[in-house]
């Protein structure tokens, strides 16, 4: 649709009778409200940052630090070579065994 704009009375006004001061007087109200909108909007996305930015807050403040880490592994590091060793022995026994009864049977077989 074209508007033209005339003058009438000392004052312009479009074909569709709305003066020019009303005309500019809708669209700064339509941009205010646009503009409360848009700043609602921005306001709600930021609380959700603001929301997500303290959930990894909290969620780090569960995590163990490299040094924790690191003591934590060698104490395991320590026991695990322990419990090796145990079983080392164990099968060294167990190998030890089987040789002691072997030789029982041998001397069984014998005599």
């Amino acid at each position: 649709m074209v508007r033209v704009m005339t003058k009438r009375n000392g004052d312009f006004s479009y074909s569709d009778g709305v003066s020019l001061k009303e005309y500019f007087d809708n669209r700064f109200e339509q941009n205010e409200k646009e503009v409360r909108l848009a700043a609602d909007a921005l306001n709600i996305r930021l609380e959700h940052l603001n929301e997500f930015r303290a959930q990894l807050r909290d969620q780090n403040d569960t995590f163990m630090t490299r040094a924790e880490y690191e003591g934590k592994h060698e104490a395991l590091a320590v026991k695990i070579d322990g419990i090796s060793k145990l079983v080392y022995m164990a099968v060294g026994a167990c190998a030890l065994v089987e040789i002691i009864i072997g030789i029982v049977i041998v001397l069984i077989k014998k005599g």
